[in-house]
């Protein structure tokens, strides 16, 4: 079977929105999708056959992982899942105090032997999708609808007439974070870039550069949270290490309005 795509994070930022979820996001135009799977008679599963959900244990690690069969997860929050199911740049609005607070451990599993290749099973984003979102409806009841509303943005421009950014031969999107307020990106094109940039901004980036290449580019910041580190804001970093600017705004967003959600049925 096929090497499971994972992701993995410490305690100190399982609250967040892993980085790539939200890579995940922006994957059509910067990243490689698998191929369709060949059968024209074939239908792909929508639902998972077995799931097991359980409170996490305190304190522990926080990974989630692909495997070609299904889904599996440690420490993973509620608005993970949503995340996970709706898009990492899903903008979203209500749902209770233990959104963020409470933490599951979910294996998820559907049957692999109706696909022509049982063996090599790429992983196709809209179905898993389609999958996490019946497991969330049936398992924690969630309801939801959409609504568009005037949101707070940032809006990325250029500062300088010639940014510094270095146009990149990779074909591919790659990201590097060494530690917080370090981060380096290859061949990633500007869409790329703002879902990353939302992550550290705290709030919707959109892009207003005009620049269609994919670039290579690295950014030093002092975090928030470092009052010890004598570098630059993550907004004067831009400005000096790469020519860009955030500019505050606002836009009309489309955002995910949490309804209902209840604690997890039992398994």
């Amino acid at each position: 079977m096929t090497k499971s795509t994972a992701i993995e994070l410490n305690l100190s930022v399982r609250n967040c929105v892993f980085l790539a979820t939200l890579l995940m996001a922006v994957a059509p135009s910067g990243f490689a999708q698998s191929p369709a799977i060949p059968g024209a008679a074939f239908t792909k599963p929508r639902t998972f056959d077995v799931i097991s959900i359980r409170t996490s244990k305190p304190n522990g690690m926080m990974s989630a992982q692909y495997p070609p069969d299904g889904y599996s997860a440690l420490g993973v929050s509620m608005r993970m899942l949503i995340l996970e199911a709706y898009g990492g740049d899903t903008l979203l609005s209500g749902g209770p105090s233990w959104l963020d607070s409470e933490h599951f451990d979910i294996e998820a599993k559907f049957d692999v032997s109706q696909y022509p290749d049982p063996q090599n099973i790429p992983y196709d984003r809209d179905q898993r999708r389609a999958m996490m979102k019946a497991l969330l409806a049936e398992r924690f009841q969630l309801k939801t609808h959409y609504e568009t509303k005037e949101t707070p943005v940032f809006n990325l421009v250029i500062a300088d007439k010639d940014p510094k950014l270095k146009e990149s031969v990779a074909a591919q999107c790659i990201v590097r974070r060494n530690r917080p307020g370090d981060l380096s990106v290859e061949g990633c094109s500007m869409k790329n870039f703002v879902a990353l940039l939302r992550y550290y901004a705290g709030r919707t980036v959109l892009d207003k550069t005009s620049l269609t290449d994919r670039y290579d580019a690295s950014l030093h910041w002092a975090p928030d949270n470092a009052a010890a580190d004598p570098g630059p804001s993550l907004f004067t970093a831009l400005k000096e290490q790469l020519g860009l600017k955030l500019e505050p705004s606002k836009a009309p967003l489309d955002v995910l309005v949490i309804d209902s959600v209840a604690q997890p049925s039992s398994n």
